[in-house]
């Protein structure tokens, strides 16, 4: 059994690369690091010079098509639900604001929900696909309108507490 032929691979400019087996150059080409228009020099005879599609398997890989390779992008993931578990803060803004219904802690409930409200919008806004954006405004609107409310609940009494006799 012969050995497998080895060539120097010539460039235009005269550069040259190798030894390399066939099997090497079929490498390169598919890398392509093969020029259409190189040469291959044979290492034991170096007056024999012949195209680099004289070599049947570089000749395949010279003239197959161009590929391309396109970037993946994963599909769509479908609604899960209603609940927006890929965005937190619009997800805890929805239940802060609820919970700011209850006296005596709702005003510091309402106040983070207002600020998760607004951040979670601003993520939703940013990408859509996170969904949440009802949960951020319900956080916000929730948390704005209670923030004042128990505020002037707040206030009112302190007032009334320094000012028993009104």
């Amino acid at each position: 059994m012969e050995d497998a032929p080895t060539y120097m691979l010539r460039l235009g400019d005269g550069t040259e690369f190798g030894p390399a087996n066939v099997d090497l150059l079929e490498d390169w080409a598919r890398q392509g690091r093969v020029p259409r228009d190189g040469l291959l020099v044979a290492i034991d005879d170096p007056s024999s010079v012949r195209s680099v599609f004289a070599e049947h398997r570089l000749a395949r890989v010279l003239n197959a098509p161009p590929t391309t390779r396109v970037p993946v992008t994963p599909a769509p993931q479908p609604a899960t639900g209603l609940v927006p578990y890929r965005n937190p803060y619009a997800l805890t803004a929805y239940y802060l604001g609820i919970f700011s219904l209850m006296p005596l802690i709702g005003l510091l409930l309402a106040i983070p929900a207002f600020v998760l409200g607004i951040m979670g919008w601003r993520n939703y806004r940013k990408t859509p696909e996170i969904r949440g954006g009802v949960h951020a405004w319900v956080g916000i609107i929730m948390g704005g309108i209670l923030t004042l409310v128990w505020g002037v609940a707040l206030v009112a009494m302190i007032a009334s507490m320094m000012n028993p006799g009104y």
